[in-house]
């Protein structure tokens, strides 16, 4: 079976929601996490979802070819 990647995102998302929840139930943080764990929890998860911009390799012209002049 193959998972696309969106699947695996929200898969990944709805476990993380779950298992904070579920540590504020048991009490950790004394019931609960401070705003700025949750919120640092979700950028790294966002910017583990973003997209890396990559240069494109260089083209190098092939052997043979001339570059035309005056053009």
């Amino acid at each position: 079976m193959v998972i696309g990647l969106e699947i695996a995102a929200a898969m990944l998302v709805f476990s993380v929601a779950e298992c904070i929840a579920f540590f504020e139930r048991m009490g950790a943080h004394n019931g609960r996490f401070p705003q700025v764990v949750i919120e640092r929890t979700l950028q790294g998860l966002w910017d583990g979802f973003a997209p890396r911009h990559v240069d494109p390799p260089a083209r190098t012209p092939r052997r043979g070819t001339r570059r035309r002049s005056g053009s």
